[in-house]
């Protein structure tokens, strides 16, 4: 399959990943959000493969597509993790992060290199996650399966396309009128209707997105998010706020926050030790032939751990042993990161990224420079990580080379983590950090982080989690929704409800509702990212 590595998609994807990098950097901080990339650049990659066919006389195909679209999908991500960890240092000290930027070669020569150690760190990693996760576990990956179902339809199954085209189109307008591309639209749709019912709190969002994740999450996926949301939102909250008594106090921050990722953690050292066990058993039980794979998942390791150490020891000037206990932490994360946007389409990489820094925090004391670049590293792994697999889980169903996709996506790394600096410092430059403008809200909650964290509900939280899961179901989505809004949730839970209806009425209309899906994740992300770069231009 070389042949579709084509110099036509090496340059469109290249051209591709600056852009959505340079988008994502404005979405991650004035607009406190990221959506993932992967239906836009498959449009935007068949639209601009489409016309280069035309001019050459060369049809494209789906492949040809899938790869280019995963060098550019990684940009936005890359860019994403970036741009929602380092402005924390300027709430932590202004003076530190103004000194830092004072130089803009400096600045972006430094993001460039976080860039390429976090990428190639969360490439190689989940490119080996891809048979347990993809394979053998058959995870969802639902951004992977809207993106597969996009490009099929957009390239070689056009009869089904009206229903992809018709709920994409809807939700595209949708979006416009709720994120308020003209301002006399603002505030005409809200983003999520709620009430109180004897004390309990419903809230439904007009999300349409979550409602395409939903159903391609699944039922009991989705129902264990739920349970995790109505658990957190009717049981802990309003306990916490009878106990507490300062009125003032933050109890997403304080409280919800530290529990939910434990949550989420305790879950992921169990699925990860599960993994490991059933690792060391078939390699017990492996025949002379499979163990060259074995070395060569070795030697990536090393090469990886090469890689991130001699970034964070010999640029960034981490002591040697901190620097090995981020690299455990980045390969935990990338795992627990894999696992999460396989379940649930979510990856909160700025909150796994920092909760490493404060493990290091235990055992070494490290400047807080050098904190906030060990969590860019690591929130840029883990959200590359999570963007290859879904890239991988569309390349499964179309038929790609795993291979391909995997150097395509080293080379989108290269191209976008070229120019993150450039668009960050082109926002800092226009807008003041921290102003309504440029909220920066990710960073916010990194900055708080590592001011302080509640130690008795993470370690609670490690606790629910792992038992959870050790019962047979999702820690992670409960996890999840224990901390993500409930408007939010239960979209994911409406979207869920239906896949199990359609299982049991009309499970042959499955794979047109899969395309009803893709339709409504597409038209929000690329509507929504549109207006963003819009209101940027305008």
């Amino acid at each position: 399959m070389n042949h579709y590595l084509t110099i036509r998609s090496l340059i469109i994807g290249n051209l591709l990943a600056m852009v959505t990098a340079m988008s994502a950097t404005y979405l991650a901080l004035r607009m406190n959000s990221f959506y993932w990339a992967s239906i836009l650049t498959s449009l935007m990659s068949v639209l601009l493969l489409n016309v280069c066919a035309k001019l050459s006389h060369k049809h494209t195909d789906v492949h040809e597509v899938n790869l280019t679209q995963t060098m550019a999908s990684v940009g936005g991500i890359l860019s994403a993790g970036i741009c929602f960890t380092l402005p924390a240092l300027f709430f932590l000290d202004k003076e530190l992060f103004s000194r830092m930027t004072a130089n803009l070669l400096d600045f972006a020569l430094l993001l460039f290199f976080i860039g390429l150690a976090g990428g190639i760190g969360g490439v190689l990693l989940s490119a080996k996650l891809r048979y347990r996760l993809i394979e053998m576990e058959q995870l969802p990956f639902p951004t992977g399966i809207a993106a597969a179902d996009t490009i099929k339809a957009t390239v070689s199954d056009r009869k089904q396309i009206n229903y992809l085209l018709i709920p994409f189109v809807l939700v595209s307008i949708f979006t416009g009128i709720r994120d308020g591309i003209v301002d006399k639209f603002k505030g005409l749709i809200p983003m999520f209707i709620g009430t109180n019912i004897n004390g309990f709190n419903l809230q439904l969002g007009l999300i349409p997105m979550t409602i395409g994740g939903g159903y391609l999450i699944g039922f009991k996926t989705a129902m264990t998010w739920l349970a995790g949301c109505l658990v957190s939102n009717w049981l802990f909250q309003p306990l916490v706020s009878r106990i507490i008594d300062d009125v003032d106090t933050d109890i997403y921050l304080n409280y919800l926050l530290p529990a939910g990722v434990g949550i989420v953690i305790g879950s992921g050292l169990v699925l990860i030790a599960k993994t490991v066990f059933s690792m060391i058993n078939t390699f017990h039980r492996q025949s002379p032939g499979i163990s060259t794979r074995h070395k060569a998942g070795r030697f990536s390791f090393t090469l990886i751990l090469l890689i991130v150490s001699l970034f964070l020891s010999l640029i960034v000037k981490i002591p040697v042993f901190a620097a090995i206990i981020a690299v455990i932490g980045l390969w935990f994360m990338t795992h627990l990161a894999a696992r999460m946007s396989g379940e649930t389409n979510i990856d909160p990489m700025e909150i796994l990224a920092v909760t490493v820094v404060i493990v290091i925090k235990l055992f070494y004391h490290l400047p807080l420079f050098k904190n906030i670049v060990i969590a860019a590293v690591i929130a840029v792994a883990v959200g590359v990580a999570a963007d290859l697999l879904f890239d991988l889980k569309a390349g499964h169903i179309l038929g790609t080379s795993a291979a391909l996709l995997t150097r395509a996506q080293l080379i989108g790394v290269f191209s976008s983590s070229a120019v993150v600096g450039i668009s960050l410092v082109s926002l800092l430059r226009a807008f003041e950090l921290g102003s309504p403008d440029l909220f920066a809200l990710q960073s916010q909650i990194v900055a708080y982080m590592l001011g302080s964290i509640n130690w008795t509900l993470l370690v609670s939280g490690l606790f629910v989690g792992g038992v959870i899961t050790l019962i047979g179901h999702s820690g992670l989505a409960f996890g999840v929704g224990f901390f993500i809004p409930m408007f939010f949730s239960t979209g994911f839970a409406i979207g869920g409800f239906l896949k199990y209806i359609i299982d049991k009425k009309a499970a042959s209309k499955d794979e047109l509702m899969r395309l009803a899906a893709a339709g409504l994740i597409g038209g929000e992300g690329v509507s929504g990212t549109l207006v963003a770069f819009y209101k940027m231009l305008f």
